[in-house]
C-alpha cells in the first residue's frame, strides 16, 4: 500500500517525469488511447514505489524469506545453460522489482555479479551497493580498465554475470539499433562477451503478481547466430536481444521503467564507426 501511494502522488500530483512517460508509451504503443497510456504509465510508477519500498528488505533477506515472498520460474533454463561449463551471460532489463529479485537469486545460492555503474554520491553508493553485497551479490564496473579480465573470470569461476541492456548507450559502447521500431543505442557488450567465451545467454526479468508476489523469470537460452562479419555479428545480436526485452515488456507493460530517457538521439552507423576507430 505504501509503495502504490507513493508511484500514484508521483504520477498523478507530482507528475514526476509523466511527460517522459507518456512520450514514450506512445512510441511503443502508438495505436493506444490516452485512457491506456495514463493506466499503464500510473502502473509503472506504482511499480518503482514498491520497488523504493522492497529494497529496505535486502538487509533482512534470507532464504526463508525468499521461499514465501519470491516465485522462481525457468530454472531449468539457467540449470542447463550453467551445466555447460562456461558460466552464464544474463540479459537483463528494469522491469518489476529488480532489487528484490536479484538479492532474491544471490540468497537462493545462484553467485550473481552485476555489471553496474557506481554512485557519484558516496552516501547513495554506500546505501545501494551496500544492501546489495548483504545479499551475497558482487558488482564490476561497466567501463573499468579491468572490467574484461573481471568478467572473463567470473565466467571461469561458474558464475552468472548480469548485463542489464536497456537504457540508452552511446558510442563506442553502444551500437545502432531499433527498440519498439525506433532508432537507439544499445550496449554491444553482452554480445561481445557472448562472442569471446561462447557462454550461454539467459534472458531474466521479474515482475509482480496480483497477489504481491514478486516472479522472477530465467527464460530460454537466446541462440547465438555468427554473421559475415564481426561487427555485424554484434549489431545483429544487440538487436535479438532487443527484440527480447520488447517481448517482455509486451507482456508487463506496467512494469517496466518508462521514466528513463531510452529514445535518445544516437549517431548514425558512419558516425558510430568514426567515434569507435578514433
Amino acid at each position: 500500500m505504501l509503495g502504490a501511494s507513493i508511484g500514484i502522488v508521483f504520477f498523478d500530483v507530482f507528475r514526476f517525469r509523466r511527460r517522459i512517460i507518456m512520450s514514450n508509451l506512445q512510441r511503443a504503443f502508438p495505436d493506444w488511447t490516452r485512457s491506456e497510456k495514463n493506466r499503464v504509465g500510473r502502473k509503472a510508477m506504482i511499480t518503482q514505489g514498491h520497488l523504493v519500498v522492497e529494497f529496505f528488505n535486502l538487509p533482512f533477506m534470507n532464504r526463508n524469506w525468499v521461499e514465501k515472498n519470491i516465485v522462481f520460474e525457468g530454472l531449468e533454463h539457467y540449470e542447463a545453460a550453467i551445466s555447460k561449463g562456461k558460466g552464464v551471460l544474463l540479459l537483463g532489463m528494469h522491469m518489476g522489482s529488480g532489487e528484490c529479485a536479484i538479492g532474491s537469486i544471490c540468497v537462493k545460492g545462484i553467485p550473481l555479479v552485476l555489471i553496474g555503474k557506481r554512485f557519484r554520491n558516496a552516501f547513495m553508493d554506500r546505501l545501494l551497493f551496500g544492501s546489495r553485497a548483504r545479499t551475497g551479490m558482487s558488482f564490476i564496473p561497466p567501463h573499468g580498465k579491468t572490467t574484461a579480465i573481471q568478467i572473463m573470470r567470473c565466467l571461469r569461476e561458474q558464475k552468472a554475470v548480469l548485463f542489464v541492456l536497456d537504457q540508452h548507450i552511446y558510442p563506442p559502447y553502444g551500437v545502432a539499433s531499433t527498440f519498439f521500431g525506433h532508432h537507439v543505442g544499445t550496449a554491444m557488450g553482452l554480445a561481445l562477451f557472448a562472442q569471446k567465451t561462447t557462454a550461454p545467454i539467459i534472458p531474466l526479468h521479474t515482475y509482480r503478481d496480483t497477489q504481491g508476489f514478486n516472479h522472477v523469470v530465467f527464460g530460454p537460452e537466446v541462440p547465438f547466430e555468427e554473421a559475415e562479419s564481426k561487427k555485424a555479428t554484434l549489431k545483429t545480436m544487440t538487436q535479438t536481444f532487443n527484440h527480447v526485452l520488447e517481448d517482455t515488456i509486451r507482456k508487463h507493460p506496467g512494469q517496466w521503467m518508462w521514466i528513463h530517457k531510452r529514445w535518445k538521439p544516437f549517431p548514425r552507423e558512419e558516425e558510430s564507426d568514426a567515434n569507435a576507430e578514433a
